[in-house]
């Protein structure tokens, strides 16, 4: 996908209402998957051929290419938005895991599924939306996803 193409799906997920129900599939055109439920929008705008081939030098061109898009996507919410903050992902993951659930149950969505990998994010607030941009993975070895949620439930 192309940053416009990025820009006019997150442009309709925070058009549109949430879904009433966990986990519905979202059309978005071009995206890989997207999903939503209560609060939440989650579209994967890697783009069914952008994790590479197997190995961990493809992986590696893929998760430079999926920072590039994310820092280009990036500029322009910043010109209408404002500056994003950053932020790690890894905390939420590991506090889910240090209650002892498993972080569907600790985290609320989209929060849990976006931090569910190892990662960092952008995050805009709007007038009453937060907006993320992540690049996460599960290991050095796996494919990179970057993954964009929309949402109205506050960060954990």
């Amino acid at each position: 996908m192309s940053t416009a193409q990025h820009l006019a799906a997150i442009d309709l997920l925070c058009s549109r209402e949430f879904p009433a129900e966990h986990g519905r599939p979202v059309d978005v055109v071009g995206a890989v998957g997207a999903v939503g439920g209560p609060g939440y929008f989650v579209v994967d705008l890697t783009g069914p051929d952008g994790h590479g081939d197997e190995g961990a030098w493809a992986y590696a061109v893929a998760e430079e290419q999926a920072y590039a898009d994310r820092e280009s996507l990036a500029v322009l919410l910043t010109e209408r938005i404002g500056r994003p903050d950053h932020i790690g992902l890894q905390g939420m993951a590991l506090r889910a895991f240090d209650t002892g659930h498993d972080t569907g149950g600790a985290i609320p969505e989209p929060w849990a599924t976006v931090s569910s990998r190892h990662g960092d994010a952008l995050v805009w607030r709007t007038d009453n939306r937060w907006l993320v941009l992540a690049i996460t993975r599960r290991d050095p070895e796996s494919p990179v996803h970057f993954l964009a949620a929309v949402t109205d439930v506050d960060p954990p």
